[in-house]
């Protein structure tokens, strides 16, 4: 008598199979996440380092024209931005993630950089503002916020 054994043709594949290519594709998934999130992160701060420098020198710039910086109204107003500070891109005036065209303010926020003139009460056009600090917070984990002082004076 002889024996006859039938191979079974397999077709498909095994649900480990299939488990193992899901988890797989879930690993390479992620990692290709965190690190294009890590570039983006990465590019916004440089945006702002690159923001915060350039507005520094054009203020630079006006004060030697004009023997004060501008109060934060003057900033705050495209126009007078667009008239007194002509070199200055107003790209540099949006930090990532604003929505505002201006994104200058009295406050330091991860969407907003952060202008002070001095002394104290320097709010308007109508005082001579004779320093200035600008901020900008960065997204990077523990970095320390960029702060440009005046260099004149």
């Amino acid at each position: 008598m002889k024996m006859t054994h039938k191979k079974q043709n397999q077709q498909g594949f095994t649900i480990i199979e299939m488990l193992i290519v899901v988890l797989v594709i879930g690993v390479l998934a992620t990692l290709v996440v965190v690190t294009f999130s890590g570039i983006q992160m990465k590019n916004r701060d440089n945006k702002r380092r690159n923001d915060v420098e350039a507005i520094a020198m054009q203020l630079e710039v006006y004060n030697a024209s004009h023997g004060a910086y501008p109060a934060l109204a003057e900033l705050s107003s495209e126009n007078w931005v667009q008239k007194n500070l002509r070199n200055l891109n107003t790209n540099h005036l949006q930090a990532p993630g604003s929505k505002n065209a201006d994104s200058l303010s009295s406050t330091l926020s991860i969407s907003t950089y952060q202008y002070v003139p001095g002394p104290a009460g320097c709010t308007t056009a109508k005082t001579t503002c004779t320093t200035f600090t600008l901020s900008a917070k960065l997204e990077s984990n523990n970095a320390q916020p960029i702060v440009v002082k005046n260099v004149s004076n």
